[in-house]
C-alpha cells in the first residue's frame, strides 16, 4: 500500500522513496493507510446512513402530506359528485306527467314566475302528449306544438324570443358545465393561483 502513496520518480540507485524507507517505517505506513481507509469508510458509511435516515424521514413526511391532500381532494370531489347526483335525482323525481293538465299548469306557472312576458306562449311538448295538452291548454299558452326532440317529461315555452325550457339533457349539460367550472376553480385555488 505504501508503494502507492509514496511512489515517486526514480532517485537513481535507491529506486523509489518507499524502497528507501526501512521496513518498520514502511509497515507503519501500511498500517496507518489501512486504519485511515477503514476509519474513513466507516465514517462515510455512518454519514451516509445518517443522511439516508434524514431523507427517509422527509420522504415519509412528504408521503403523509400527499396522502392527506389526495384524501381531502377525493372527499371534496366525492361530496361534489354526490351533491350533483342528489340534485339531478331531485330534478328528475320532480318531473311530472305533462299529460296531467293540472300538473302541467303548475309546472308552467313555476317556470313563468319570473318571466317578463305573461301571455302568448307557444308550448312545445313530446308528440305523444301534444294532442291531450292542445285540448286543454294552460292559461298563458296560446298554441301547442309537437316536438319529437323533447322527451315525455320535457317542455319548451317560447314567446317574443324568450325561451324557457325544462329539458333534461340541457339541464344535465348546464350542471356538468357548472361542475367542471367549479372543479377548475377549486384546482386553481389548490394550486395557489
Amino acid at each position: 500500500m505504501s508503494d502507492r502513496i509514496l511512489r515517486s520518480p526514480s532517485i537513481g540507485a535507491v529506486g523509489s522513496v518507499a524502497d528507501a524507507l526501512p521496513p518498520a517505517v514502511r509497515e507503519a505506513l501500511d498500517e496507518a493507510y489501512q486504519r485511515g481507509l477503514t476509519e474513513g469508510y466507516q465514517r462515510a458509511r455512518g454519514d451516509l446512513a445518517q443522511q439516508a435516515s434524514v431523507l427517509a424521514t422527509k420522504l415519509d413526511s412528504t408521503h403523509e402530506r400527499l396522502v392527506d391532500t389526495v384524501r381531502t381532494a377525493t372527499r371534496r370531489d366525492a361530496e361534489t359528485v354526490f351533491e350533483l347526483a342528489v340534485g339531478l335525482a331531485r330534478w328528475f323525481v320532480g318531473q311530472v306527467d305533462l299529460g296531467d293538465i293540472d300538473a302541467l299548469g303548475t309546472v308552467i306557472d313555476d317556470l313563468l314566475a319570473d318571466a317578463v312576458v305573461s301571455t302568448g306562449y307557444e308550448l312545445s311538448v313530446h308528440p305523444e302528449i301534444a294532442a291531450v295538452v292542445a285540448e286543454q291548454m294552460p292559461t298563458p299558452v296560446t298554441s301547442v306544438r309537437a316536438d319529437p326532440e323533447l322527451g315525455p317529461g320535457e317542455l319548451r315555452l317560447t314567446a317574443d324570443g324568450l325561451v324557457i325550457e325544462r329539458v333534461w339533457r340541457h339541464a344535465i349539460d348546464r350542471v356538468r358545465d357548472g361542475l367542471l367550472q367549479d372543479l377548475a376553480d377549486r384546482q386553481r385555488g389548490d394550486d395557489g393561483g
